[in-house]
């Protein structure tokens, strides 16, 4: 008789909780059934087991040949008081074999829907269970189930079983040879368990019997128990005497019950402590960074426990999974995630079935995003909650591969919800995932305010200055004004700065040593912090035992592990900032340390707040190093025209010598690039400025004249429009370094300019060729989709008659010079080449079935077509970048990932359709290892309309990125293009070229 597996059930439906009975050598239906009651019944009468099933598994274990009956005389065999078994015919089977039947009926009666599974096993029976759990480990299989109890179980043999070798003719029965002591069954058994031993989530019970002689205590307890796991427990009886029940007050299924409750309830139990751990350690950080703003504890707990507010908006929908919750510094943004955690811990506290919320910093984050994720996300009927602070605190390149990876998760699993939080950024502008903070309301602020003021309605909006108005709509500068009107006996603040520096100046307060070595200190940590990426530092390397413990008992540092970092990012930033003023660490050390993307913030704050003449040598060094970094930073800093009233306070001439300043650095850094966008000679030197200044508006001009003029002029009421061509004009205001952005706007125009229009210096061949064809498709008066050839006589005919006395060409807006044309004939006239032929791939239909512009191309053609296409976009690219674009080319995405294989799927035209389409391509850029010395094309001719591109796929390719680019892995990430194929034009490889440079440049804001 094989394993077989009975379910019984309270109700038509399945409960949450199943326990398994495993009967050992003996009749299973005495196994369980003592006098009439039944562990069964018990169990399922049980008010105290919830939502409960129970198995029963029966197999043979005493089925001998028939032959040895009649032979022997031998009707049953009884080993002192175990249970007497029937001799029968044939060999029985096997404990390992009786694992797997156990896995197979576990398996087909579906019994893994269950969501806890206790295994109960006597004697043998736990035998089976144990193997079927290392079996299941050992190939990596899921179960649910969460726990075993043994009873009287022979995990180190029985010294009984061998009276059963006096027994010769049952030497041959399968099943009492596992139970002797050093067995190899046994053996193996107990390897499995040690290697599995760190793998088991489980619970184990060890049930021994007090009278027990066939199993002792020392057999019924593994070797391999773990500290993990309680010892034997005692229950009163012999090997069979233990399972003897009257009721549910009976000793053995009082502890057996007991045990399996605890195993049921280990999950829930467990769960909640973590919560509950998760929580208190969130409402401490919480509370910390309150008291660091200059709260005592019973403020920041009223604020953060007591106080109702509005976040729903910010919590992503079924429509919307992925949230980028953005807004200025002080909003409140971790506060409120914060809130939001807390409340998703309440609620899986509440319900069991919804898994813990997991809360950490982007710093923590920059490595395998998808690999993170796979660890989290192991069900997908559960919904998952992931919340990322700080997104602005990591570089921009690990921001934007974050972000990247967090949307492929989005599309990969449908049961995650993430958000992201930031300062505004520039690669998060314009993106749909973007919620905005909002600020507070007047009356929520005044609220705020006057609570901490302890002065309920004292203070109105209208008693303070407009830019304390504007800025205490941030609850963190509500809070600072509350504190600063209260230490200040209500002298009102001018400026957000004030408040600032107030907020620095009362945390040194509480340090109990000088301020300038506590200041050095700060310094240092943050100095260190910084350039290791804005992460905790060891305690040894910023200072003693005794300088450790004042710095922690400010209440702006804290420690985790050894380690201690700021509670307060901003104060990381602050004293980060005041270690550059404060020439502790130099600019030129950051750049060469390759750690300037961490230095953003710092940077920033130096530049919006510490008003110093250092400012403008820094800013220096970086344009003329790391440009690319520069025009992130500056146009994250410094504040845009337009909207400020008060005016510059250097005088025209002052003005003038900063712009020329600044232009000076960025034409040293640009090189070949500033000679087509910076206002400059042949010589590359800065042409002579005019300026002029009325009330808060400034206006500049660059000299084009022929004359020697001063490098800096005061421009009158009328200008020679001839000599000073162009004039641009702006109310810069009267905030530090402005003229920087002044330059950086003048510049990045006139570059936009240039990639919007396609009209960047020829070159590369391929733009030239493009160039020169669609001159002749002018010439000739064609049309951008003619593809045929062009007769050179026809042409010069054609310039003889209607383009004698011209110059220039005018092709879809940029002027040809005639000359070039020409010399373009005469070279191929030279070569013997009479007619001019598309540098594509042209149609090759005449009579279409209808009038698509790609139903004049087959399939073939208009599949090579892309093929030569993207070849000569690869090769044009890199040589416009090489050339132009020297010293920006290592913040360019498409160049970074060069020797690359653009990898696609060519999609044909669909025709047989209600909407027919043109042909598409999905594709991707792969790198290959810096030793290869060019790119490839791999796209396939598509087989179907759907993008077989999985969750392997990026992995795979994210693994070859984070190989082949280590450095730049954080930032680079794997973009995936689906896209109609618009090839039909007279240029479309410049026009594919030009693309990839303005989404290049852009990321960098060097396109407008």
């Amino acid at each position: 008789m094989a394993l077989n597996l009975f379910l019984h059930t309270q109700n038509d439906t399945p409960g949450d909780n199943l326990i398994i009975l495993i009967h050992g050598l003996g009749a299973s239906d005495s196994t369980w059934v003592h006098e009439g009651v039944s562990w069964i019944d018990l169990f399922l009468n049980d008010t105290t087991l919830k939502n409960l099933d129970v198995a029963e598994i029966t197999y043979d274990t005493f089925h001998l040949a028939n032959g040895l009956l009649a032979s022997m005389g031998i009707k049953k065999i009884k080993l002192g008081r175990f249970n007497s078994f029937t001799v029968g015919k044939g060999t029985c089977t096997n404990i390992e074999i009786l694992a797997r039947e156990l896995k197979r009926e576990i398996d087909a009666k579906k019994i893994k829907q269950y969501k806890n599974v206790v295994l109960i096993g006597h004697s043998m029976g736990g035998l089976v269970a144990i193997r079927y759990i290392l079996e299941e480990l050992e190939n990596n299989q899921s179960q649910n189930v969460k726990g075993m109890i043994s009873m009287a179980t022979p995990y180190n043999g029985s010294s009984f079983a061998l009276y059963n070798q006096l027994i010769k003719s049952i030497n041959r029965h399968a099943q009492i040879p596992s139970l002797e002591p050093n067995s190899n069954f046994l053996d193996e058994t107990i390897r499995l368990w040690q290697k599995h031993l760190d793998r088991m989530n489980l619970d184990f019970k060890f049930f021994f019997g007090t009278d027990d002689t066939i199993v002792p205590e020392n057999s019924a307890i593994p070797h391999v128990v773990s500290s993990k796991w309680t010892g034997g427990i005692p229950l009163p009886g012999d090997h069979s005497g233990i399972l003897k029940v009257e009721n549910h007050n009976s000793t053995s299924y009082i502890h057996v019950s007991e045990a399996v409750k605890e195993i049921f309830e280990k999950d829930i139990v467990l769960k909640k402590k973590m919560i509950d751990e998760k929580r208190k350690l969130t409402l401490a950080k919480s509370i910390t960074r309150l008291k660091a703003n200059g709260l005592n504890r019973e403020q920041a707990v009223y604020l953060i426990e007591n106080k109702q507010y509005n976040f729903e908006y910010l919590n992503p929908t079924d429509e919307k999974r992925l949230v980028v919750i953005v807004g200025e510094f002080g909003l409140g943004k971790s506060f409120a995630i914060d809130k939001i955690y807390l409340d998703l811990l309440l609620r899986a506290e509440n319900d069991f079935d919804f898994p813990i919320p997991i809360s950490i910093n982007a710093a923590q984050l920059k490595s395998d995003v998808q690999s993170y994720l796979e660890n989290i996300v192991v069900d997908n009927s559960k919904e998952y909650w992931l919340i990322v602070d700080g997104m602005d605190e990591v570089s921009v390149s690990i921001a934007t591969n974050i972000l990247e990876n967090i949307r492929i998760a989005i599309e990969r699993w449908i049961n995650i919800r993430v958000i992201l939080t930031s300062r505004p950024l520039s690669i998060l502008n314009n993106i749909p995932e973007t919620v905005n903070m909002r600020g507070l309301s007047e009356d929520e602020a005044l609220e705020i305010v006057n609570f901490i003021n302890n002065q309920k309605n004292y203070y109105h909006f209208y008693n303070f200055p407009k830019d304390i108005r504007v800025v205490i709509q941030r609850p963190l500068f509500a809070i600072l004004l509350g504190l600063y009107l209260c230490k200040k006996n209500d002298l009102i603040p001018n400026t957000s700065g004030e408040l600032l520096s107030y907020l620095i100046e009362n945390a040194l307060l509480n340090i109990e040593i000088d301020e300038s070595h506590t200041e050095q200190l700060l310094m240092n940590l943050a100095m260190i912090s910084t350039c290791q990426g804005n992460v905790p530092v060891k305690k040894s390397e910023v200072g003693d035992i005794v300088e450790i413990r004042n710095l922690l008992n400010s209440g702006i540092i804290i420690e985790e592990n050894g380690y201690i970092s700021f509670v307060l990012p901003i104060l990381n930033q602050w004293f980060a900032a005041k270690s550059l003023s404060e020439n502790l660490i130099d600019i030129n050390q950051i750049i060469g340390s390759k750690s300037l993307d961490y230095w953003k913030y710092p940077l920033i704050i130096l530049i919006t707040i510490f008003k110093e003449n250092k400012i403008d040598s820094i800013l220096n060094e970086i344009v003329e190093k790391e440009p690319g970094f520069a025009s992130i930073l500056i146009e994250e800093s410094i504040r845009k025209w337009g909207i400020h009233n008060d005016s510059t306070s250097l005088s025209p001439q002052e003005c003038g010598e900063k712009i020329r300043m600044t232009m000076s650095a960025w034409v040293k850094s640009l090189g070949i690039l500033a000679d087509i966008i910076a206002p400059v000679d042949m010589h590359r030197n800065i042409l002579p400025i005019g300026v002029k200044k009325y009330d808060e508006f400034l206006h500049v001009s660059w000299y084009r004249g022929e004359k020697e003029i001063p490098d800096i002029n005061i421009l009158g009421e009328s200008r020679n429009g001839i000599d000073w061509p162009t004039i641009r004009g702006a109310r810069p205001g009267d905030r530090s370094s402005w003229y920087w952005r002044w330059t950086l706007e003048e510049l990045r125009d006139n570059l936009t300019k240039l990639i919007k229009n396609k009209s960047l210096p020829i070159c590369t061949e391929i733009i030239f060729k493009e160039l020169m064809w669609s001159t002749s498709l002018k010439i000739m008066k064609k049309g951008s989709l003619y593809t045929d050839n062009i007769s050179i006589n026809e042409i010069k005919t054609k310039l003889q008659k209607e383009y004698k006395n011209r110059e220039v060409i005018e092709v879809d807006k940029k002027y040809v010079p005639m000359a070039m044309y020409i010399d373009y004939i005469t070279d191929l006239e030279n070569r013997d080449i009479s007619v001019i032929e598309s540098p594509l791939p042209g149609k090759d239909i005449n009579n279409p079935k209808d009038n698509w512009v790609w139903s004049f191309y087959s399939d073939e053609r208009l599949y090579l077509r892309t093929i030569k296409i993207y070849e000569d976009v690869i090769k044009g690219y890199k040589e416009i970048v090489e050339v132009f674009f020297p010293i920006l080319k290592n913040r360019l995405r498409t160049y970074k990932l060069f020797p690359f294989v653009l990898k696609g799927d060519f999609e044909k035209p669909k025709y047989n359709v209600t909407y027919p389409y043109g042909p598409g391509l999905r594709w991707h850029l792969e790198p290959l290892p810096l030793e290869y010395t060019g790119c490839r094309l791999d796209i396939e001719i598509s087989k179907t309309d759907a993008d077989d591109f999985d969750d392997s796929y990026f992995d795979e390719i994210n693994k070859k990125i984070k190989e082949y680019r280590p450095d730049d892995y954080s930032w680079l990430g794997l973009i995936r293009t689906n896209q109609v194929l618009d090839i039909f034009g007279d240029t479309p490889a410049t026009d594919i070229i030009y693309k990839w440079l303005e989404s290049d440049l852009k990321s960098i804001n060097w396109i407008s």
